[in-house]
């Protein structure tokens, strides 16, 4: 958690590979300030940003953070394939991620590693279902209130993990309709039936951070090689905030009574933001081969802007629910048909 708490703050700072720079402001030998020297911090330069969120501009991470905190949202005010017959309560937790120039498939090294993440969000809540028809004991009809399910869900932390100070509160309200009813095809497999859903999940995220950015790098230039250990702290704050209204069509295959497999299409209506600035603080590098040869350089880079997402998103969404008789585990995976964005959603249900 501390990990990604991290990540989620520094990568603002380094919107793309263009934003953090080195200049030369002093140098002896080969690397004398001028061309050469100049080429030497760039290569610095460009060693720093391989380790920074792929983006090519600071407006294309800021959006790419909002989108990353809009899909967090995902799953998070609904309850897929459901099967409880009057009440509902769980919790839920979920993170998104716009992968930026990265593929699907390297979603596995990027956990590992993610400061390589565009955009990256989180959610939480504490879900209370309840099925309307069996609550007013109002069932059959046109309408039948009894496939209806309703949601609401909330959760708010304020907490410091390490150096970075968190302050999240969210909340959402859903709604889900059984269209078609469900049936067995064998006594062990079962199709639970067609859901629609739709929901409103507001968010915000405040993050205050002091971020140590110390490491050395290594670049080859003239024949030389520069050892070039870069020391500085970066002070950084954002507020990311954000409105969606997710429209979901889902269905299950269950088997063996207790494994079910949840699968799905989305429509995301998001609105909102996402506004950083920082400052670098304390920060100095020198590039040395030594035999005299060194070069000296300033960092600067623009940290201070906003961003929003696609108004429109649309995604698959799949995963596992392992049910238990009062309750159940599930994990589901969102994929983003627009966007290179994912969100993984997860939680416990207990129904009855």
């Amino acid at each position: 958690m501390k990990k990604l708490l991290i990540a989620l703050s520094m990568s603002p700072l380094f919107a793309s590979a263009g934003l953090f720079e080195l200049t030369c402001v002093s140098g002896n030998g080969l690397g004398a300030c001028g061309a050469q020297g100049q080429t030497i911090l760039n290569e610095v330069a460009a060693e720093i940003n391989k380790n920074l969120p792929s983006a090519s501009s600071k407006d294309e991470y800021f959006s790419g953070m909002s989108t990353a905190n809009a899909m967090s949202a995902a799953g998070v005010t609904s309850s897929y394939g459901t099967v409880f017959e009057r009440f509902l309560v769980g919790i839920t937790a979920s993170g998104g991620a716009h992968l930026g120039s990265k593929n699907f498939t390297d979603f596995g090294d990027l956990s590992d590693n993610p400061e390589q993440f565009r955009g990256f969000g989180a959610q939480a809540a504490i879900v209370f279902g309840a099925n309307v028809g069996r609550l007013f004991g109002s069932e059959g009809g046109a309408f039948d209130l009894s496939k209806l399910n309703v949601y609401l869900s909330g959760f708010a932390l304020n907490k410091k993990f390490g150096d970075v100070d968190t302050d999240y509160m969210g909340m959402g309200i859903g709604a889900q309709y059984r269209l078609m009813d469900g049936t067995n095809f064998t006594r062990l497999i079962r199709w639970t039936g067609l859901d629609v859903g739709a929901g409103l999940l507001y968010s915000k995220l405040k993050l205050d951070a002091l971020i140590n950015l110390n490491k050395t790098y290594t670049v080859t230039s003239g024949g030389n090689t520069y050892n070039a250990p870069f020391t500085g702290n970066a002070d950084f704050d954002a507020n990311v905030s954000t409105i969606m209204l997710p429209l979901e069509v889902s269905s299950a295959i269950r088997f063996f009574y207790f494994l079910k497999f949840v699968a799905g299409l989305g429509v995301d209506i998001n609105m909102g933001k996402t506004d950083a600035s920082g400052r670098l603080t304390n920060s100095s590098l020198t590039a040395d081969a030594g035999g005299g040869n060194d070069v000296t350089g300033t960092a600067t880079f623009d940290i201070n802007g906003s961003g929003s997402p696609k108004v429109a998103n649309a995604r698959v969404f799949f995963g596992p629910h392992f049910e238990f008789g009062v309750g159940s585990i599930f994990v589901n995976v969102h994929k983003s048909l627009i966007e290179n964005a994912v969100a993984v959603n997860t939680g416990l249900n207990f129904f009855w």
